[in-house]
């Protein structure tokens, strides 16, 4: 059966590039999902191992952030109050 890989033209080409990314980021894992007894379903694995990790990365940020937000409003209301006393 030639119809293995027919579904991806389908996709838009923005999302063809999304997976092909995808899969360039977990080929330094194709030793170990090489051995595995379903290789596709061990890619997948490392890929969403991938993507979690980006979802921390960007967790961290985001809170990082947020607290930067939070003393910048703290801030922010300290000098508005000094103004309305003088």
């Amino acid at each position: 059966m030639i119809r293995r890989n027919k579904w991806r033209t389908s996709l838009p080409a923005h999302l063809n590039n999304e997976i092909n990314e995808l899969i360039r980021r977990v080929a330094v894992y194709r030793e170990a999902y090489k051995k595995s007894s379903d290789v596709k379903i061990a890619q997948l694995f490392c890929i969403v191992a991938e993507l979690n990790k980006d979802i921390k990365f960007i967790n961290k940020r985001l809170a990082e952030i947020e607290r930067d937000v939070k003393n910048i409003k703290r801030i922010l209301l300290k000098i508005a109050e000094a103004f309305r006393e003088k």
